[in-house]
């Protein structure tokens, strides 16, 4: 009976009840909908394309650790402002087609290989870094107020070191030993002298034997990230004035530094044990033709800032010169289960931190090796699927993709770089308001709502924690 009567009301639009009676489930659709506690890790969604609190945090990070600006509540509001107007931009672009997939597809490629990295060593590290106990802590700060002064000898091989402690065994002096292996005339002649280091200096793995090592003595071999080691501790200074006090102020950043030493620790044990059975073949003369190219790019006596210096990736290796057209598609590194050409190997450039490439091509090309392996690692476990790698692929290709449609507005029109975002913004926000708020009437929460006014396109509104759902309910309760 109800059911008949439904379809009654339905089939005779012109029945008082019908519009009454669909008032009120559109009503209640919107209330229910606003009643929703929006999803916690979204800022923002323009067309359907969202912002995430990951997205937001990771490049406003950036800005804050390489940039010259100090976070505050007006700098993270101008960031996603910024953002929000670089998606804009993009899907402008993207729908006019001055854009292309094949413009976009390195920026894809890159950020898809950065992030499913960053997922296996998130799963290999630091999901498996144990929390440090108050008796952890404790031993910490103990150890921390004290120095040893440190002598070492080193070897590259697990070989060479257990020779050298053999002949330490037999009688040879620590120092004799040390002016036999030793090319650099400083640690030859002081016999491998490291000085006083207080906790922190060195590499934890061998802080963890040095600070519990007795004056005098000499340790067995230690493997390290830099290889193999035998330390003599000269002596050692203690601080016996530490108070409870002294303790608590310091436990939040011993704490830091716990967790920070342990996934060092795991790792290069990790790293060491995955790349044990790998091998990759270089090929020449292809890598030696490209190292010279890439050293004119990259020339080691360039004065470089210290901030760019300590930034974790490489601008884009650029144009690629004439004398590289010939061989552009020569493999350079083969592996066992692909290879890389020369414009593949070149495309990688920007994955390696500048130190490193402006210090040495050797170790350039070994980083590249091993990122291969990663890669490879993670796409096998299916890491790259992951959500927060697909987002965040998504996430530098619309950064990329409102640059790009940027600089195409600036060669074609010379116009004041500043008003760009403002004029491009307004036309999408005015085609948007007219299509989806106006002549349809259609409340899609889906989209970023904007409040209209004078001044271009205000986002002064969009609060940091509220998503569009939460804004568009926010709205119509106001009015």
């Amino acid at each position: 009976m109800m059911n008949r009567r439904m379809k009654t009301l339905f089939k005779e639009k012109q029945h008082p009840y019908f519009y009454s009676l669909l008032n009120i489930l559109l009503l209640s659709l919107i209330i229910s909908s606003c009643a929703k506690k929006p999803p916690e890790n979204i800022l923002a969604s323009i067309n359907g394309k969202i912002i995430s609190v990951k997205d937001f945090s990771d490049s406003y990070f950036q800005i804050i650790l390489y940039g010259n600006q100090f976070d505050s509540p007006e700098n993270r509001l101008t960031h996603l402002n910024l953002l929000i107007d670089s998606y804009l931009l993009a899907q402008h672009g993207i729908k006019n087609r001055a854009i292309s997939a094949n413009q976009l597809k390195p920026v894809e490629d890159r950020t898809r290989r950065r992030k499913t990295r960053e997922r296996l060593l998130h799963k290999e590290v630091e999901l498996k870094t144990p929390e440090p106990t108050d008796d952890d802590l404790k031993k910490l700060y103990l150890l921390s107020t004290q120095k040893v002064h440190i002598k070492h000898l080193f070897a590259k091989t697990k070989d060479e070191i257990d020779s050298i402690y053999t002949l330490l065994r037999q009688g040879r002096t620590f120092e004799s030993l040390a002016f036999d292996i030793y090319e650099d005339s400083l640690l030859k002649f002081n016999g491998g002298d490291l000085g006083w280091n207080q906790w922190g200096d060195l590499d934890p793995f061998l802080e963890d034997t040095a600070f519990t090592m007795r004056p005098k003595t000499y340790s067995q071999p230690i493997e390290s990230r830099f290889g193999w080691h035998i330390l003599k501790l000269e002596n050692k200074i203690y601080n016996p004035i530490t108070t409870e006090h002294d303790y608590l102020a310091a436990k939040r950043k011993l704490k830091k530094q716990f967790i920070r030493r342990e996934q060092n620790k795991l790792y290069y044990r990790f790293i060491n044990k995955f790349m044990q059975d790998k091998t990759a073949v270089i090929h020449n003369p292809e890598w030696g033709i490209v190292a010279r190219e890439i050293r004119k790019r990259f020339p080691a006596n360039q004065k470089i800032s210290p901030i760019i210096m300590q930034m974790p990736y490489s601008p884009e290796f650029g144009a690629i010169p004439e004398n590289l057209s010939d061989i552009i598609n020569n493999p350079i590194i083969t592996f066992p289960d692909g290879r890389l050409t020369v414009r593949e190997f070149l495309d990688r450039i920007p994955d390696i931190p500048p130190k490193t490439i402006y210090k040495s091509l050797k170790e350039s090309t070994e980083m590249l090796i091993r990122n291969y392996f990663l890669t490879q690692e993670g796409i096998r476990q299916g890491l790259d699927k992951e959500p927060d790698v697909i987002n965040s692929v998504l996430f530098q290709k619309n950064l990329h993709a409102g640059t790009l449609y940027r600089k195409t507005i600036l060669n074609k029109n010379s116009v004041n770089p500043i008003s760009i975002d403002n004029n491009v913004v307004r036309s999408e926000y005015d085609s948007l308001r007219e299509t989806r708020f106006v002549n349809n009437r259609i409340f899609d929460f889906t989209l970023l709502v904007v409040l209209d006014s004078a001044t271009a396109v205000s986002y002064t509104h969009l609060r940091a924690h509220e998503t569009s759902l939460h804004l568009v309910c926010r709205l119509l309760l106001e009015k």
